[in-house]
């Protein structure tokens, strides 16, 4: 029989993501656009005048910054048609844009599901804190932990040039969130969807093509950790602070002291878009 074998998050920094001297740490909270390169592409977006229509109709004070906040998120989060659609019906119906933006933005992140949208923002129309319906999702949806795969698999998948370990890492996470096989969503890569379609043809709200990552060296997770802090509280920070963009020493400081990675969350979206 053969011996499964794990694909962890450790075989790729070790093998894949090592940066000069540092370890390439993949983020599931994080959601930006890059392109096959891994660099960080902007895109411009040209809303219809039915849209910004939408926009303008749901608050007129606060227009020009919630069509900044919407465009930026388009480009950014690489949204679907499909789910520029789905926000347009939420603001047809009288929902917040803000509460919308804040709920796609953590779904994405987060690898969440288009019925999921709406649920959120009806949450928060309850009386909720994203801090309570961040944590709530976050009970009900643990953290994606990569699967052992048979002895071979990977290293006969990656006989394709076009599929990279982004892509074995990606479809991993998608099939546990989409109940799909593996094998069937790398057929799908391996025919040249993107990522983007793939996802969109299961309802997931992302539209990553490669892992967002934070470059960071040992020394740098030893010095938190010779502080007190648990190794895996300190990668998390990292990210963390990368998203939020603040220094990894006021975020380390902030969780030393128990703050929750939710209430940052929800400080900086807060910040972001009301």
């Amino acid at each position: 029989m053969k011996k499964p074998v794990r694909l962890t998050i450790s075989f790729f920094a070790m093998t894949v993501l090592l940066i000069t001297a540092g370890i390439g740490l993949f983020s599931a909270v994080i959601g930006q656009y890059n392109d096959s390169t891994g660099d960080e592409k902007w895109v411009n977006i040209n809303l219809s005048s039915e849209t910004k229509e939408l926009i303008k109709a749901s608050n007129n004070k606060d227009y020009e910054t919630n069509l900044a906040n919407y465009s930026e998120l388009l480009a950014t989060l690489q949204v679907h048609e499909k789910y520029a659609d789905e926000i347009e019906r939420l603001l047809i119906e009288g929902h917040n844009l803000p509460d919308i933006l804040t709920a796609y933005s953590f779904l994405n992140d987060n690898f969440g599901r288009l019925e999921e949208l709406e649920t959120l923002v009806l949450k928060k129309e309850e009386g909720k804190s994203w801090t309570d319906i961040f944590s709530k999702y976050n009970k009900e949806n643990p953290e994606f932990v990569p699967r052992s795969f048979e002895a071979g698999y990977i290293e006969e998948v990656m006989k394709d040039s076009t599929i990279t370990a982004d892509d074995i890492m990606l479809a991993d996470r998608v099939s546990q969130k989409s109940g799909k096989t593996m094998q069937e969503i790398m057929e799908k890569r391996m025919l040249g969807e993107s990522w983007k379609e793939i996802n969109a043809w299961l309802d997931i709200l992302n539209g990553d093509e490669v892992l967002p990552r934070v470059t960071v060296s040992p020394e740098q997770i030893d010095k938190y950790v010779n502080a007190g802090m648990d190794r895996e509280v300190v990668v998390k920070g990292y990210v963390i602070a990368m998203k939020l963009s603040k220094k990894a020493d006021t975020v380390m400081k902030e969780l030393k002291e128990g703050t929750r990675v939710e209430e940052l969350l929800d400080s900086y979206y807060t910040h972001k878009y009301y």
